[in-house]
């Protein structure tokens, strides 16, 4: 019995359709170990996005919750003494904190139209808060949700596309694996009418 590596040569030298195939089936084995590469890439990229989304929502909240909150304490008769001057400043805080991460989430969309309307609102807001005009400072806030659901929703469709080299890795894969499918076709019949 001849080793396989001896048998080799003797079949490609008999067959001319071996050597096609073999260098069909590379390519279909490192299209899809690019393939899974770039999936697991897209797998962990979408993740953070999600991430982001998530920490946006949440980034919302706290801002809408800490303005409220704000307007509720100043809405007080007694917004003079220590614990409402411990309480404003943590309200005021937690506000001033989510603000900067929302703004710094922003960053990221620069061309995006809705976000720079959100990005607009929140520095309106800012500048309310800092005028103490609470009240008109929480009715914007609130406001803030239906201006926020484009920019969730975008952000949400940016993750459903995928990145662009993932989707460029995917139609590359498809059009080799056609390929391959063809010339193994062409390959049978060309063995089935010898």
């Amino acid at each position: 019995m001849l080793s396989p590596i001896i048998a080799l040569p003797l079949v490609q030298a008999s067959d001319g359709a071996i050597p096609f195939a073999a260098v069909i089936a590379a390519a279909v084995t490192g299209a899809f170990t690019l393939l899974q590469l770039v999936i697991s890439k897209e797998n962990k990229v979408s993740e953070l996005q999600q991430g982001e989304v998530d920490g946006l929502r949440a980034d919302l909240s706290k801002y809408i919750a800490a303005t409220s909150y704000l307007a509720q304490l100043n809405a007080r008769d007694d917004a003079t003494g220590t614990v409402y001057v411990e309480l404003a400043r943590s309200a005021f805080d937690a506000a001033s904190t989510a603000q900067a991460c929302i703004l710094m989430r922003l960053g990221g969309m620069p061309a995006d139209p809705s976000a720079q309307a959100l990005d607009v609102a929140i520095r309106e807001i800012r500048d309310l808060l800092a005028k103490q005009s609470y009240d008109d400072a929480t009715t914007n806030a609130f406001a803030l949700i239906g201006l926020a659901q484009p920019v969730l929703v975008a952000m949400a469709k940016r993750i459903g596309t995928g990145q662009p080299f993932y989707r460029f890795t995917r139609g590359l894969f498809l059009g080799i694996f056609l390929l391959s499918i063809g010339f193994l076709i062409l390959a049978a019949l060309a063995w089935l009418t010898r």
